[in-house]
């Protein structure tokens, strides 16, 4: 919002001197271009109010874009005025339109000023709610990186200790075998059954 409202203060400041040079020079009035610089700044109003929302707590800022609003009304009113009594050519028969849209220029900017303190403000207030959410969601992604950590630990402790332990097992009962070699007893010799060879 704080470059929309630049650039309202500075295109009103300027605007309305440059329209009544245009007059004393005669120049074509869709080649100024400046027509298309009023639009962008009705545009500019509609996007500020989108970004100022309806939170309760920035009324005074909704409050003062109003009166912006209206006075670029009235800005743009004296230069579609002033611009049907030119023709296509800017010319002096309109200038009481032009010098009106350099007087109404004054309270655009003196308002747009207002406006831009509050929404500096507004700016603050948002980045400091920003900055407490940012940490609150650090906090919580830290414990969920240790939880996922821990678990990941307990896993890979359980499948190895799975995998470990029987072949631990193996290992130990062939070493004995061949360590000791292989008996009677060890092949059920003892069994009462007889073999016949």
């Amino acid at each position: 919002n704080l470059g929309d409202i630049s650039y309202i203060i500075q295109e009103t400041e300027s605007q309305g001197n440059r329209i009544l040079d245009y007059c004393t020079m005669g120049m074509n009035v869709e080649e100024s271009g400046e027509a298309e610089i009023i639009v962008r700044m009705q545009d500019k109003i509609d996007s500020i109010r989108e970004n100022i929302g309806d939170d309760e707590r920035y009324k005074d800022n909704r409050d003062m874009l109003v009166i912006v609003e209206n006075l670029i009304h009235s800005y743009a009113t004296s230069y579609k005025s002033g611009v049907s009594k030119c023709g296509d050519h800017y010319s002096m028969a309109a200038d009481m339109d032009f010098y009106s849209m350099v007087d109404t220029a004054s309270y655009i900017v003196k308002n747009c000023n207002k406006l831009l303190s509050l929404e500096m403000n507004r700016s603050e207030d948002l980045k400091e709610r920003i900055s407490s959410n940012f940490t609150a969601m650090i906090i919580t992604v830290s414990i969920i990186v240790v939880i996922d950590i821990l678990l990941t630990v307990l896993m890979v402790y359980l499948m190895t200790s799975s995998i470990t332990h029987p072949l631990g097992l193996l290992m130990s009962h062939i070493y004995d075998i061949s360590k000791e070699g292989l008996l009677d007893n060890d092949l059920g010799s003892n069994r009462t059954e007889a073999i016949d060879v």
